[in-house]
């Protein structure tokens, strides 16, 4: 009899253990992956690079840090804000802050400073501006849907923009003298004129002081039931990395160590 209890016991382990293992197993197996959309924006995240571009990669290894698993989108601007506006994607890759965003978004903590400059050609005016006021006489592009155009109208109304679908489109604009100026983020542009357009690097110049230093940051869109918990969660994990030196060595082995 004791011997009988014994293996019923025994059994009821093994099968504890199994229904256990099974549950940790199916865990594992449906852990949640967020999905955040952005454009291609190299070097700091593009569909193109490895691992998606630094940025990707910080961002991934905080979701990881904290069980999610992170799937990115590359679109059209426009269409990535309005597509996580509506909740069709949980949020943004890398994007500047907004107040206006606010209201459809909940954003995480800073992620990464994005110095954004004024362009221009080679040797031609203004090479620097005391206010913005001083760049009323200049055409200058800018890129529908980025956070900046609403801070250039607000600060200076006169300013002529010329809005268009993206950045490149302003750089070959500049290029042809159709504009004179247009707003980019430094490390971005500079990346393009090096690796897609270098018989131009040397013909154009950036404008001083920066226009602003713009944080970039992973909006999650309000349309998402657990908003606040996934950038919540996002937070905690961003700062286990920081803390234990991934951060860095993320920088570090995309060459952007030094520079941050």
């Amino acid at each position: 009899m004791n011997n009988i209890c014994k293996n019923i016991v025994a059994i009821i382990l093994i099968i504890g253990l199994v229904v256990l293992s099974f549950a940790s197993s199916r865990t594992n197996a449906e852990e949640r992956t967020i999905v955040l959309a952005t454009v291609n924006w190299e070097p700091m995240f593009g569909e193109n690079l490895p691992k998606g571009g630094f940025y990707t990669e910080i961002t991934r290894q905080a979701f990881q840090r904290v069980g999610y698993g992170l799937m990115v989108k590359f679109v059209p601007w426009k269409r990535a804000l309005e597509s996580a506006r509506q909740g069709k994607y949980d949020g943004l890759l890398g994007a500047y802050y907004s107040e206006e965003r606010t209201q459809d978004f909940e954003y995480s903590e800073l992620v990464y400073v994005d110095q954004v400059v004024f362009f221009r050609r080679k040797g031609e005016p203004p090479s620097t501006y005391q206010s913005l006021r001083d760049l009323v006489p200049y055409e200058i592009g800018v890129t529908t849907g980025l956070a900046y155009i609403d801070s250039l109208k607000e600060d200076e109304p006169a300013l002529k923009l010329r809005e268009v679908n993206n950045t490149e489109l302003n750089l070959k604009k500049l290029m042809i003298k159709r504009i004179d100026l247009f707003p980019s983020g430094k490390v971005y542009m500079l990346h393009m004129l090096q690796t897609k357009y270098p018989d131009w690097k040397d013909q154009i110049q950036t404008v001083s002081p920066p226009l602003k230093e713009e944080g970039l940051y992973n909006p999650i869109s309000k349309k998402i039931p657990d908003h606040r918990t996934v950038v919540a969660d996002f937070d905690r994990g961003l700062q286990m990395i920081k803390d234990d030196g991934t951060v860095k060595k993320i920088l570090n082995e995309y060459g952007f160590g030094e520079k941050e």
